[in-house]
């Protein structure tokens, strides 16, 4: 009889462990929640909406803070205040995640396309100009609206 509440008294202890180290892990917080701002704005190439595509907001010059980034469709984004930039100075960089509806690996398509004679697919690259190296800024202010349009040429 003894056996059994020793069981229950075990199992007790190891929840009450694994508990506290779960409470202990999730409480991390982001140093940075209280001075993230939204961050919304509007992308072209050559003149027309960006279809697809991916912005990131690089903290430089000293502005503290991750880089964040979103997804661009149809030329706009918006990245919430939660997971948005700090305040301050960043760099843009822009790519592309447009790739003209067919997987590189994906067998079908490249059947249907040697079916079809058709050489190429139309996918819009944003130029490397505008990736790691990318002479876009945005200064990113505390509590003010933080609308951005990024006008890039090939």
């Amino acid at each position: 009889m003894n056996f059994k509440p020793r069981l229950n008294h075990n199992k007790q202890l190891l929840l009450a462990m694994f508990s506290a180290f779960s409470i202990g892990c999730s409480s991390q917080t982001d140093p940075f929640i209280e001075t993230r701002q939204e961050v919304a704005g509007f992308v072209t190439l050559d003149g027309e909406p960006l279809k697809e595509g991916l912005i990131r907001f690089v903290p430089v010059e000293g502005t503290p803070g991750p880089k964040t980034s979103v997804k661009i469709e149809n030329g706009t984004y918006l990245i919430e205040s939660r997971y948005g930039p700090v305040a301050g100075t960043h760099r843009v960089e822009v790519e592309s995640t447009d790739d003209g509806g067919f997987a590189r690996d994906d067998e079908t398509a490249l059947k249907h396309l040697k079916e079809n004679n058709i050489n190429k697919i139309d996918v819009i690259l944003v130029p490397e100009k505008y990736g790691a190296n990318s002479p876009l800024k945005a200064i990113v202010k505390e509590n003010e609206t933080n609308e951005f349009e990024f006008q890039l040429q090939r």
